[in-house]
């Protein structure tokens, strides 16, 4: 599989020689303050607001009237002029895990382009695509949204030939007046103009008619349609799910069952979701990239078994008017699951309550320092550490 190499950049930090740097309109500041230090890193040319009238710095300037909307004017046109397939991937949860799947397994048979990471957004994944080297022969790409409008937008930059909806859920929902204003926005990407065929889990099934995807178990061992029956090494229901779904489509790209297995085979956990780490006796799961209230209860409900079960939370964003229903759930199934709860913000106060009403163990933590100390104390044994994707809680375990 290709990773793509950085040769259109939005941040000035990660700026090479010979970059071309988009000098895009910050909440605080403008893209165009950083252009001595981008020419100074060696980039060659920039794209500036055409209300820039400050130096050059010795690169090429070309002025737009919107720096985003020149960024993804130009994704847009490469695709176009690329007859390559395009798998577009969406959802609340699992969205990563399936396109890292995807790209692993179509990897046996294609040259697969697709980000490292979560580059999904109105930025990051025109930037992916400009970043391409033209040798791939599919393109696996992850399309985010939390606000309406966002994904019809990455739609029409993408254009998904294939494109696959994984479980819908409450994330965002600070920006939508319920799950199905969420679920509208997500079957946006059936609506490409060059989509061949569609595929989504059992549970985001009722808001679109595109092909279910889904497993059946027995033991260590599974069967995904037509497919015969194979060993698998992560047997967590997530994991499943997104195996299936990688499976299917990659039997959409004509690939035979024998290579799909093997790709099957060599898959693993990306980075900070549902990673197991064992460490001096404690085995950590690390879930740490984003939460979502399904994702903490899937999470919690297939932790390891141990003496003393730990978690550590930082609470959910954009959740809005329904922040405190949403930790509320999670504390349920908290209580059920784990031992002992250290929480990161004022959000997370119901999870807090519930297990000082119970008589568990918990605190609401100030800082990253008191969890780490705290976690250190307690000594537990098998501990999840999960949150929203602003905490960084993965530096707690680092």
């Amino acid at each position: 599989m290709l990773e793509f190499l950085s040769m259109n950049c939005f941040d000035s930090r990660s700026v090479r020689r010979g970059d071309t740097f988009f000098a895009l309109q910050g909440e605080r500041v403008s893209g165009e303050s950083f252009l001595e230090e981008v020419a100074q890193r060696g980039a060659s040319s920039a794209v500036v607001s055409k209300a820039y009238n400050g130096p050059s710095y010795g690169m090429e300037l070309t002025y737009v009237d919107d720096v985003l909307a020149e960024l993804q004017r130009r994704a847009r046109a490469r695709l176009e002029a690329w007859d390559v397939p395009v798998i577009g991937i969406t959802g609340s949860v699992g969205k990563t895990t399936m396109k890292d799947f995807t790209a692993k397994i179509l990897s046996e048979q294609f040259v697969v382009g697709s980000p490292i990471g979560s580059y999904n957004s109105q930025v990051s994944l025109p930037i992916t695509i400009l970043n391409f080297s033209g040798s791939e022969e599919v393109l696996v790409l992850e399309l985010g949204m939390n606000q309406p409008g966002e994904m019809a937008r990455l739609v029409s930059i993408a254009r998904p030939t294939g494109a696959i909806l994984t479980h819908v859920s409450g994330s965002h929902l600070g920006f939508f007046d319920d799950l199905s204003g969420i679920a509208r926005e997500k079957v946006e990407i059936f609506n490409s103009d060059r989509l061949k065929w569609g595929l989504v889990s059992e549970q985001a099934s009722k808001w679109c008619s595109a092909e279910v995807y889904g497993y059946e178990r027995k033991g260590d061992c599974v069967r995904i349609g037509d497919s015969p029956w194979f060993d698998f090494h992560m047997l967590e229901a997530h994991f499943l799910a997104n195996l299936s779904g990688a499976c299917m489509c990659a039997r959409k790209l004509d690939m035979d069952w024998q290579t799909i297995i093997a790709g099957a085979t060599k898959l693993k956990p990306s980075r900070h979701r549902f990673e197991r780490i064992e460490k001096e006796g404690v085995t950590i799961i690390d879930d740490s990239y984003n939460a979502s209230e399904v994702s903490t209860i899937n999470a919690l409900k297939h932790l390891p078994e141990g003496k003393k079960r730990l978690l550590v939370f930082g609470e959910i964003g954009e959740l809005g008017r329904f922040s405190k229903g949403a930790h509320e759930a999670v504390a349920q199934v908290a209580l059920e699951c784990v031992d002992v709860a250290l929480c990161l913000g004022e959000g997370s106060k119901p999870i807090v309550e519930a297990f000082a009403k119970m008589g568990k163990y918990s605190l609401l933590a100030k800082d990253k320092g008191e969890l780490k100390r705290e976690m250190e104390r307690i000594g537990a044994d098998v501990v999840l550490v999960k949150g929203s994707k602003y905490h960084a809680l993965w530096e707690v375990i680092e």
